[in-house]
């Protein structure tokens, strides 16, 4: 059985089966403004995997929250 890192967010782990699975890489896209970050952000804050910001549009007040979090994995390419 395959294990999944749940998303937080029900709706989306229904689409995905379950949540992303373990040791994948996966794309979050969509329009602006549909909540890309935060659940990405949300999934990077509660478990160990990376957060790659490609646009760099990561606001300044969301890092500062975020804070120091040894799960946390930001990156900018």
């Amino acid at each position: 059985m395959q294990k999944n890192i749940t998303t937080g967010f029900a709706a989306i782990n229904d689409v995905l089966v379950g949540g992303f699975a373990l040791g994948s890489l996966c794309e979050i896209y969509g329009d602006e403004g549909v909540g890309k970050t935060s659940v990405a952000v949300s999934i990077s804050k509660e478990h160990s995997v990376g957060f790659i910001d490609m646009d760099q549009s990561l606001p300044a007040q969301l890092v500062e929250w975020l804070g120091d979090s040894e799960n946390l994995i930001v990156s900018y390419p």
